[in-house]
């Protein structure tokens, strides 16, 4: 083909349409307007950096289209509601994590069937701006006469054109993959399409190359080898343990116009208890799922990735299978379908005897997402009345899960006007009712003769508001009475119920999800020396640590002393840090080594977990593997 030179390149540029232009300059506006918003939504200021990015990269984007498309019209358009629908999403994603959605995300969708009032419900309605155009460029499109279908350049000038576009392209998204840095770093640097290119990107062509040397867990790895305090207390007992939804640990003694939200878990936490008073949330995008798997195996999730999803066929060393070793029968209760985030599968490998899903249980009151909370209950009580004994139960609640709809009948708060329409207020109908229904649980234990003999353990899987919620951090800090920190919202109660034995007992020490396993095998006078545990018992550990991901950057954490939020940018110096006791900043290089700390256990585990590395380092240390 004859080559064609640069001169009459831009000579045909040059004679673009003005209608072509003037159109591209519209929807360039429009597009930098919605990105703008998004990112004021998401951080509070906006970087010149920030600014240059995103005009570039939309502009390549749409004289692109106005140059190489047959219809530019309809080509700006499309490419127009895209983009639109991208942000559209980020910012209804934001409103609720506290951070933008991964490709991986796509992996999700088909969960939405199973909780699409949960999913509907938490659109924001000042999101909808993002697409109020759409139905106006619609009409606009409409009254114009229809423009000649007409290619701007020539076809047989499209393949020199179309090099140059790419080598644009390239060049706008080549600081994505010049630097290895959080997503966080690229979305607050670059923009939302510098986001999206570089997680699409991490998701199809990074796969994890692992040492196993640098995969071996450690120092961070923690076991039961001796007899601590309160070693064996519930020893051979029954064990009970019910997942509450969203709850959060300012439940615990809080009321609402001389009203207590939680009695019932009150009740429990002031008798015959070891109530955990600072234990934190470490879940990541399979949430509820999630928090299930940390406090099984005591290893950390994965982040942006589905352990439950994406590693159901892996081996893992877990609590049901050391229970099962030790004489104990193992099931777990859910209110919604059996394939909710691959429960039914990975159970199997997490040493769960018996699943008792919407497929086993008999859906009479089916509120939001799945079985009520009453129901669930009750149908539990009645099954493990049954079971041989000693046995061990997971509950899984769900009543109390965002939007936080409930029957009329149902609501038994009086929450007043001006909250009543609220996240806020919903919440607080959701979890008093769910308090409620645990507390008709704890009766029927008792008249099924369960309750003396049992070991009852009430904990939250993670937060229900946000502070990255303005509405929630106003309200909440209101209602507090102090400032709605992350802190305080990732905090999530921890009770250990031994009924007869005398103990009432707050544990001030910083603890995490990680920590469950080991501490419940203290209580329960199990010597642990043969897994792999990255938690440790912190009945009877000297100091606290737990390093947090996934709401907040990686390299975040909290110690007794101190609350470390790792800066969303990457840059270390960026970050913040204050006194958990008084709120007052703390110098950021007093949080150095735990900010490595952090980075490195989290790490490690995430390394372990995704390329199937357990059972290899259990065989080396005991020369055998243990629990399946």
């Amino acid at each position: 083909m004859e080559s064609i030179g640069v001169e009459e390149v831009y000579k045909v540029i040059s004679k673009t349409p003005s209608r072509v232009i003037s159109s591209a300059s519209v929807y360039l506006l429009l597009m930098m307007l919605k990105s703008t918003f998004l990112y004021l939504f998401s951080s509070p200021v906006v970087t010149p950096v920030f600014l240059i990015f995103s005009l570039l990269a939309y502009s390549t984007i749409y004289v692109s289209c106005g140059m190489l498309a047959d219809n530019s019209r309809r080509a700006f358009f499309t490419v127009h509601v895209v983009l639109s629908s991208l942000i559209f999403v980020d910012m209804n994603y934001y409103a609720y994590y506290g951070f933008l959605p991964s490709v991986r995300d796509l992996a999700l969708l088909n969960q939405v069937g199973a909780v699409k009032e949960s999913f509907f419900g938490a659109f924001r309605p000042l999101s909808f701006l993002i697409l109020a155009d759409i139905p106006v460029l619609i009409v606009l499109g409409r009254q114009k006469k229809p423009a000649q279908n007409r290619r701007v350049i020539p076809v047989v000038m499209t393949r020199s054109i179309r090099p140059v576009v790419f080598v644009l392209i390239a060049v706008l998204i080549f600081p994505i993959f010049a630097v290895s840095v959080n997503m966080d770093y690229v979305y607050s640097r670059f923009g939302t399409l510098a986001y999206h290119f570089s997680d699409l990107y991490d998701s199809v062509f990074n796969k994890p190359v692992v040492d196993p040397e640098h995969a071996r867990p450690g120092d961070y790895v923690n076991e039961i080898e001796e007899e601590g305090r309160h070693f064996g207390i519930a020893s051979s007992r029954n064990i009970i343990v019910i997942q509450l939804e969203s709850f959060q640990n300012f439940l615990v003694g809080a009321e609402y116009n001389g009203v207590e939200i939680t009695p019932n878990l009150n009740k429990l936490v002031q008798n015959d208890s070891i109530y955990f008073s600072r234990y934190f949330q470490q879940v990541g995008i399979g949430n509820t799922s999630d928090a299930e798997f940390i406090i099984h195996n005591s290893m950390h999730s994965l982040g942006r990735i589905s352990v439950y999803r994406r590693f159901s066929d892996g081996t893992f060393y877990t609590l049901p299978g050391v229970l099962k070793q030790n004489g104990y029968n193992t099931s777990v209760f859910h209110g919604n379908v059996p394939d909710f985030w691959n429960r039914e599968v990975m159970y199997e490998s997490q040493g769960i005897d018996e699943f008792y899903s919407l497929d086993r249980l008999d859906p009479d009151e089916i509120i939001a997402i799945g079985l009520s909370d009453r129901s669930l209950f009750k149908q539990a009580a009645e099954i493990i009345s049954r079971m041989e004994e000693p046995f061990y139960s997971l509950i899984i609640t769900l009543t109390s899960h965002v939007p936080y709809t409930l029957p009329g009948e149902l609501k038994y708060l009086e929450i007043s006007e001006e909250l009543g329409g609220t996240q806020f207020g919903r919440y607080l109908q959701a979890v008093h009712y769910t308090d409620r229904t645990l507390g008709e649980f704890i009766e029927l234990l008792k008249m099924e003769d369960l309750y003396d003999d049992s070991l009852i353990v009430l904990l939250g899987d993670h937060a229900g508001l946000y502070p990255q919620n303005e509405g929630n951090e106003r309200i909440v800090s209101s209602f507090l009475g102090r400032h709605y920190t992350i802190e305080e919202a990732m905090q999530i109660p921890l009770v250990f119920h031994i009924p007869g034995s005398g103990l009432c007992e707050e544990v001030e020490t910083v603890a995490g999800q990680i920590d469950f396993f080991p501490t419940l095998l203290n209580l329960l006078g199990i010597i642990e020396t043969s897994g792999i545990l990255f938690g440790r018992d912190m009945i009877n550990a000297e100091k606290g640590f737990v390093a947090l991901q996934h709401v907040v950057p990686l390299g975040s954490f909290v110690d007794d002393e101190k609350f470390f939020l790792m800066s969303r940018d990457g840059v270390f110096e960026n970050s913040v840090a204050w006194d958990t006791k008084t709120l007052e900043p703390v110098d950021i290089q007093e949080c150095i080594n735990g900010y490595y700390t952090a980075i490195e256990q989290i790490r490690r585990s995430q390394q372990i977990v995704s390329n199937d590395l357990l059972e290899d380092f259990i065989a080396e240390e005991s020369g055998s593997f243990g629990a399946e």
